[in-house]
Order: structure tokens, then C-alpha cells, then sequence
């Protein structure tokens, strides 16, 4: 771009500073969305759905408040901070964008107006013509927010025969496999005269000198334990496999 004087290329370079500032702030600016929203139930900023209700008539209003209130569940809530009759207007998407929270309507739409002030703000809207599509659609949301459990489930057991340390290794388990099997990576619980004494999951591997992925009843193998105590002829090791289960409402 070629200016005609210096006085008129400053101008321009200012007002292109100003668009370029604007549309960064714009960029950083959270928007209020149920994507937003699980990214905030899996930092562990939230663990609520805020929702800002419009219905056409009090009557579905009333219902559709009763039904979404069902949907709480221990892990994620629905937190209705206002709700009215009537279309989305300017102040519902003002209230939406301080609460943090989504706009619901149900059987009515924003005006044209509150469709600027959203996109501007950020502010996500949701409109629904049929109860069970709105509780469909944001239970599935909820459920999406909700954190996996981690559950351990054992998978072997192995008798310790032997105790090694070896240097810069550390120390690791000569063992036989009563049952189940091993699997490098697992979680290993180690136990002395039935007592847990130490919990950490498994660094190495071997069948001989060969490193292996798994190791099944029958059979001897050297256990290489993270941070491993002082271990002893006889004890015995656990083997837990960790798994990331769904909650059991998404089944």
C-alpha cells in the first residue's frame, strides 16, 4: 500500500495497530460454548453446566426446568442461572456471557439483535422444538464433560524368588508366575506376609535376556519394580492392568 504523504502512512499503520490489537483480545477472549465448557470440567475449573432457559409459555418453561434438573448427576450438574418467556433477547446473551453459561430456547429464537450480541460475545445459543431432543442433546453433552474413571483390575500374581540389584537398573525381581499373567507397564502391588508394602508400576520385563510384553502362569521372569523396597525371598507381587472405563450412563 502506497500512501501519499508520511502524515497518511502513520495514520494508516495506527488504525491497522488498533484492528490487529482488537482482533487478538477478540481471539483470547473465552468463548461460552459446551466445547469451552469440557474444557473446563477436565481442568477441574467446573464441574456444572450453566444454562440460561427461554421457553414460548411458562407452562413449558416449568416442564422443561423439571426435566433438565433431572439430569443432574454426581459428577457434572445443570445450574439454570434464568429463565423467562419469550425470545433470547440482548440481556439473556449479557447474563449468559458473565455466568458463563449457554442459551436454551425452547420453541422460540433470539432476535436479531441478541444473534450479533452473540456472536460478538462469544455466547453459545441452542433452540429446540421437541422437549426430548433438548434433554437428548445436552445429557449427551454432560455425559461427554464427565471425567473417566480409572479402574485397576488384577491380572496376575507371581511368587518372588530371587532379588537382584543391579546397578543403574535397580532392583528387580526374579519371579515365578502362579497365575494370571504380567504385562510390561502394569501396576504392581508388593506384598509381605499378606501385607501391601509398596505400590508402583513395573520398569522392565525379561524371560531370560529377552525383553517381553508379557509373561503367563507357569513361567519365570525377572520384574523389574519402580522405586522398589527391599524385597524378600517369598513375597509376593500383584499385577493390576489400569483401564479407562466409561461412565455408566454413556453405556
Amino acid at each position: 500500500l502506497v500512501a501519499e504523504d508520511e502524515r497518511q502512512a502513520r495514520e494508516i499503520a495506527y488504525q491497522r495497530e488498533l484492528m490487529d490489537r482488537s482482533r487478538k483480545m477478540k481471539m483470547a477472549k473465552s468463548k461460552v460454548t459446551l466445547l469451552d465448557l469440557q474444557e473446563k470440567i477436565k481442568t477441574g475449573e467446573t464441574k456444572e453446566l450453566k444454562i440460561l432457559l427461554k421457553a414460548d409459555t411458562a407452562g413449558s418453561l416449568e416442564v422443561l426446568d423439571e426435566k433438565l434438573t433431572e439430569l443432574n448427576m454426581e459428577e457434572v450438574s445443570i445450574n439454570i442461572i434464568h429463565k423467562g418467556v419469550g425470545k433470547i433477547n440482548v440481556s439473556d446473551i449479557l447474563l449468559s456471557e458473565v455466568t458463563g453459561s449457554i442459551c436454551v430456547g425452547f420453541h422460540v429464537g433470539p432476535e436479531t439483535t441478541a444473534l450479533e450480541a452473540a456472536e460478538h460475545e462469544g455466547v453459545e445459543i441452542r433452540t429446540y422444538r421437541l422437549i426430548y431432543e433438548a434433554l437428548e442433546d445436552l445429557r449427551a453433552a454432560m455425559v461427554g464433560m464427565l471425567e473417566p474413571k480409572i479402574q485397576e483390575i488384577l491380572i496376575g500374581e507371581a511368587e518372588v524368588r530371587e532379588v537382584y540389584n543391579i546397578p543403574k537398573v535397580g532392583v528387580v525381581a526374579g519371579c515365578y508366575m502362579k497365575d494370571g499373567k504380567v504385562i510390561r507397564n502394569a501396576v504392581v502391588s508388593v506384598l509381605h506376609e499378606g501385607k501391601e508394602i509398596h505400590r508402583s508400576r513395573i520398569t522392565s520385563l525379561r524371560r531370560f535376556k529377552d525383553d517381553v510384553k508379557e509373561v503367563l502362569t507357569g513361567y519365570e521372569c525377572g520384574v523389574g519394580i519402580e522405586s522398589a523396597p527391599e524385597l524378600q525371598k517369598g513375597d509376593t507381587l500383584q499385577f493390576y492392568k489400569v483401564e479407562e472405563i466409561p461412565h455408566e450412563d454413556a453405556r
